[in-house]
Parts: C-alpha cells; structure tokens; sequence
C-alpha cells in the first residue's frame, strides 16, 4: 500500500534521560518505552548509563508536554515511578574546513498572539530570550508577534513566562526553521569532586557562570 504523500516522522527534539526509581525496574522500563513507540512515532530511545542513576535511557520527545504526557502513560499503564533529568534540545557539531569544531542549535518561528495591552512585556521576555522580531501586525483587539529564536527557551519556560506576563491570554505557536552556530559551554556540578552527570548541561557561555551558580544553590 502507498502512504499518502507529505506524511514525514516527527522528529524529536526535546531529549531527557530517563531513569527507574529502583534499579530492579530496569528491564520493566525498557518493556515499557518499546510499548508506547508501536503507537507513537515521534518517541524514541537508546540505552545510556549514569554514574550516579545507573541504567537508563535517553529519550527524546517532541516537546515538554509530550514527556509529560508520556510519563504520566508509564506510571498509570505500567505503574512505574521514573525520574528525568534535565532536558536538552538537539544539539548538532560540525566541522569546518580548518579543523574547528562549532556547535549548532535549533532555532524556530515563535508566533504569539496576544491582546494588545501585553505587547510591551510580551516584547521585553522574547527579547531577553535571545529572540529577534520578524514581524508585528496589530488587529481589532489583538497584534501578532513573530520571533526568530533559539527553541532551546521552550525548556527555559518561556511559554509560561509569556501566559504570565498576559495574564492568561496570550496563546502560541512555533515552527522549528534551521540551525544557528551557538556558543556554548559544559556547565557540570560537583560534589566532592565528583561531576553529576544527570546534572550537567550545555549553556550559552555569557550565562555559565550564572547557570552553574544557580545549580549550587539548588
């Protein structure tokens, strides 16, 4: 049978580790995430290894609310407590002729749609999120922003920063478009000396410092 034509896999690009609560629940998780890919697509996993959690997996979602969505399938289908780590976004290197590696991030096309009253705060957190205006257009009794920025702000909670800053009202949409040349840093938490693994994450380097000691404190 020919699939209809302009179906594509969705492709995820929100990552977490996954891990059981009980070590003894490896094999059960595993069972669990091959079940809930027969029936959704845009979920995948490999096998990853933690110093400090063991035996896991890295899993990637479609967004936050699909990880969600799916945790809450496994401990409702499977009755199966896990733990997730920090989220990453995908994250691509490439070579350049002279031998540098760079990384690159995904960025998107952030629509907001909003009352007018909030395009002034809506502009501010979209600009303070590395985010660049493509477009704004004012209607009746609303205006519609759009913003070239880096889909990494998704997991930094930019979507509830903007219901908040428009009190509830404001709705929103994205497109994931190309990938930018990013500068980055590995922040890594250590105690004792010895790095957490499950806590290290890539950062913009003008905010390292500022990741790293707000992971202290935490």
């Amino acid at each position: 049978i020919e699939p209809l034509p302009g179906y594509k896999i969705p492709k995820p690009m929100v990552f977490f580790g996954v891990y059981p609560k009980s070590t003894s629940d490896y094999n059960l998780l595993k069972e669990s995430l091959a079940k809930l890919t027969l029936n959704d697509t845009a979920l995948t996993y490999t096998e990853e290894y933690s110093s400090y959690l063991g035996s896991g997996f890295r899993v990637g979602f479609l967004g936050l609310l699909h990880a969600q969505i799916v945790k809450e399938r496994i401990g409702q289908e499977f009755n199966l407590e896990i733990l997730l780590t920090m989220p990453q976004v995908l994250y691509e290197k490439k070579n350049l002729p002279s031998g540098e590696e760079i990384m690159l991030e995904p960025y998107m096309k952030l629509i907001v749609y909003t009352p007018k009253d909030y395009v002034g705060p809506i502009m501010n957190i979209c600009q303070s999120r590395k985010g660049n205006l493509l477009d704004l257009n004012y209607h009746e009794s609303y205006a519609v922003l759009s913003y070239d920025i880096p889909f990494s702000m998704f997991i930094r909670g930019i979507s509830s920063d903007l219901k908040s800053a428009s009190e509830g009202y404001a709705s929103l949409d994205y497109e994931v478009t190309i990938y930018k040349e990013a500068n980055l840093s590995k922040v890594e938490i250590k105690v004792n000396d010895i790095a957490i693994d499950v806590l290290s994450e890539l950062a913009y380097k003008d905010e390292a410092i500022q990741t790293a000691r707000k992971k202290a404190e935490k």
